[in-house]
């Protein structure tokens, strides 16, 4: 059975990609967007795993 995709992961992607193509096209303030977006996705990943020391479970 295929895991469901996670949102969280699909956002950091969104923004390498957008960081990327702010490269690419020399656009500091696309580049920045992807950054932020990429940043957040990597947040909210990491506010979604469990913490082993509280015992907390998504």
């Amino acid at each position: 059975m295929a895991k469901a995709p996670d949102p969280t992961a699909a956002k950091a992607v969104k923004g390498s990609v957008t960081e990327a193509l702010g490269k690419i096209m020399a656009d500091p303030q696309t580049e920045a967007k992807g950054a932020a977006q990429k940043r957040a996705g990597k947040a909210e990943a990491q506010a979604a795993k469990p913490d082993p020391l509280k015992g907390n479970r998504p």
